[in-house]
């Protein structure tokens, strides 16, 4: 019952505080196209998050069962829960999951999270219609913290007139 959770959940994030935490605390970047969490509601062991989907997916929801950006959106709500739980500083990730079910395709512009930890780094996430129907279900998620800092390299891509028949070539830059 999603009011029922929403009423134990008496703590309320938006969209913005949502991703600016997520910048700030684990140093992870969504760009617009993943931003699909509207809002959250939570404690210390359960969110709901609102989910709606951007347009650039929306766009693109006919060629899949299960959009990539809507499953990601589940999982960008553990983040909320890892910083109640766990007692370090260090950024967790989701590592492995022991099922995933999916009671039917995703082609919906809403939907809900649900999110309860059995502990630190086991979760239990399913992905909720409007009316609250289980669409998937992540058994038994687990999250793992990230031991050390990785430094990748991101590529600028810079186009440039290569001659004078107006081919472009990309060059990447640092």
């Amino acid at each position: 019952d999603i009011l029922a959770i929403q009423e134990r959940c008496s703590e309320s994030v938006e969209k913005e505080t949502f991703y600016g935490d997520i910048i700030e605390q684990e140093e992870i970047y969504y760009g617009p196209y993943f931003q699909g969490i509207k809002k959250i509601y939570q404690n210390e062991n359960e969110v709901l998050g609102i989910v709606e989907i951007p347009e650039l997916v929306q766009e693109q929801q006919e060629l899949y069962y299960a959009h990539p950006v809507i499953l990601d959106c589940a999982l960008q709500c553990i983040s909320r829960l890892v910083r109640n739980l766990s007692s370090d500083e260090k950024t967790r990730v989701p590592f492995s999951v022991e099922e995933i079910f999916i009671n039917g395709s995703l082609k919906e512009e809403h939907y809900y999270i649900y999110l309860s930890a059995k502990n630190v780094d086991i979760y239990s996430a399913y992905l909720l219609s409007e009316s609250g129907q289980v669409l998937v279900h992540f058994k038994n998620l687990v999250c793992r913290a990230i031991e050390e800092k990785l430094y990748y390299f991101v590529p600028k891509l810079v186009m440039v007139d290569s001659n004078k028949n107006k081919t472009l070539c990309i060059r990447m830059t640092l």
